[in-house]
């Protein structure tokens, strides 16, 4: 997917990264913010696209759903890959879930 050009940054995974743990979060965050950036929604079309599509108490933050959302909102297919079980339970109701 890398190769293909299929994998995108979103700005608020940089940041998650960023604060990680491991042996090179910062590194990694680097990496990822090389990246080209998603394509993101504003705020107020965020919110809509999260109403719309019934993220309210789906167990997932701001950051999950804002991701989410912008692969929603790509022209493109763009699909997620999680490992947080809310995360990925919504994806696959989306059709955003990378399995």
């Amino acid at each position: 997917m890398l190769e293909a050009g299929r994998v995108r940054s979103h700005p608020s995974v940089i940041g998650e990264l960023w604060l990680g743990c491991g042996p090179t979060p910062r590194e990694v965050a680097r990496l990822v913010a090389e990246l080209p950036p998603a394509v993101l929604p504003s705020d107020e079309d965020a919110r809509g696209l999260a109403d719309r599509h019934g993220l309210v108490c789906a167990r997932i933050g701001w950051v999950d759903a804002q991701v989410l959302l912008a692969c929603l909102a790509c022209k493109e297919p763009m699909l997620t890959l999680t490992f947080d079980a809310a995360m990925r339970s919504v994806a696959r109701r989306l059709g955003v879930s990378l399995d």
